[in-house]
């Protein structure tokens, strides 16, 4: 399940993969002028909606869709032409993005030492819904274009943004950068804020895509966060969901980096990718608090992993799973304890302890309702059980 809270730290969490995206550049030398570069781009489809080539130079280039149509377009997409004329069909276009109701239930504003971030005007109580918002920029992770579009000059993704209204550019151009001056702004603020998307209803790993969003990318990350970021793809919007209780003017915050990953493995993620040293609560512990924090995040990613393997039982004892499951709330993972509730109640029914397995069942239910709302995949699950379950 690519929403699976655990296997890629959490499949709703601020992930790129091991390297940040960059084009994959065709094997031809071609002028490197930036005003040349987007000179090669042609419109394939001018109305209903915008298509644009991106290199009438390559075969094979990508294409940059616009939506919606009939408007200044809002969002940009980057994608293979087949891919991009299939997308731009989907009847979600012809509904307004969803509307968050007013006043919002957080702020947005400088964050000592972090830039800028989020925080709660208010008490925020777990499985809130705290904002959700369509990306304003989404793109497959490997794009194909020239040698002399590469990450230091830009020309790609500022082709790409060009169609994209005034609003909605000013919106991108206001988020971090935290690349500097070696790489174009564009590129450096794309690779900072990506958050990973869906273009299938049923989550697809060879379709990995990126989107880009003008507030949700606001914000940071903390190795214990109080929210967690999903993908529903039926509203084609981001969300934050609050994992706990934030209280008023607490920062809103969410994992760029494995949940269970060690402290070491994911101060160096964030430094690779994000560009920055971590000083959340979690990672300026004592020595040996950490090394317990290690072995309990470490625990909780070997009997995840066991949970999509035919012997997940074998060699498990109940004492283990509880245990498991206390170092999940000791961590405060919230996040990733509906994996760890899911094997549980797998764990018990292989047991034939079937009223401990339904127990684990509903908890489970519980948290994905409480970290994903309503659209969650994981949720699909249950069809069928709610007459146990309830």
């Amino acid at each position: 399940m690519k929403r699976g809270f655990l296997k890629n730290g959490t499949r709703s969490q601020k992930q790129f993969g091991d390297k940040p995206p960059s084009p994959v550049r065709a094997p031809q030398s071609t002028p490197s002028s930036q005003s040349a570069a987007i000179m090669n781009t042609t419109c394939v489809y001018s109305t209903s909606p915008c298509i644009v080539r991106a290199d009438i130079r390559l075969p094979e280039s990508s294409h940059f869709l616009y939506l919606p149509a009939g408007r200044p377009a809002d969002m940009v997409f980057v994608d293979t032409l087949a891919s991009v004329k299939k997308i731009a069909k989907w009847p979600v276009w012809s509904q307004p993005p969803p509307v968050m109701p007013s006043p919002r239930p957080f702020r947005v504003e400088l964050a000592p030492g972090k830039g800028v971030g989020m925080f709660a005007n208010r008490l925020i109580k777990a499985g809130e819904l705290i904002m959700m918002e369509r990306p304003v920029y989404a793109s497959r992770r490997r794009r194909y274009c020239a040698p002399d579009q590469n990450e230091a000059n830009g020309i790609f993704h500022r082709a790409a943004i060009s169609g994209l209204s005034g609003s909605s550019r000013q919106a991108l151009m206001a988020l971090k950068n935290s690349y500097g001056s070696d790489y174009d702004v564009v590129f450096g603020i794309l690779t900072t804020n990506f958050l990973p998307i869906d273009i299938t209803e049923e989550p697809d790993p060879d379709n990995d895509f990126l989107g880009c969003f003008p507030t949700l990318s606001r914000a940071n990350h903390d190795c214990c966060p109080s929210a967690n970021y999903f993908f529903s793809f039926a509203p084609y919007c981001g969300q934050f969901w609050a994992v706990r209780d934030i209280p008023k003017d607490a920062e809103i915050t969410i994992s760029y980096a494995s949940l269970v990953a060690s402290r070491a493995e994911r101060q160096k993620r964030l430094l690779d990718i994000h560009k920055f040293t971590c000083t959340c609560n979690t990672c300026t512990l004592p020595a040996q608090a950490v090394q317990r924090s290690d072995a309990r995040r470490e625990e909780i990613a070997e009997i995840s992993a066991r949970s999509a393997t035919s012997a997940a039982s074998t060699g498990m004892s109940k004492k283990r799973v509880l245990n498991a499951m206390k170092y999940v709330e000791e961590e405060g993972l919230v996040a990733a304890s509906v994996q760890m509730q899911m094997y549980a109640a797998s764990f018990f029914m292989h047991q034939l302890d079937f009223a401990e397995g339904v127990r684990w069942m509903k908890k489970a239910k519980k948290s994905m309702l409480t970290v994903e709302g309503e659209d969650s995949y994981g949720l699909k699950a249950f069809k069928g059980l709610d007459p146990v379950l309830s």
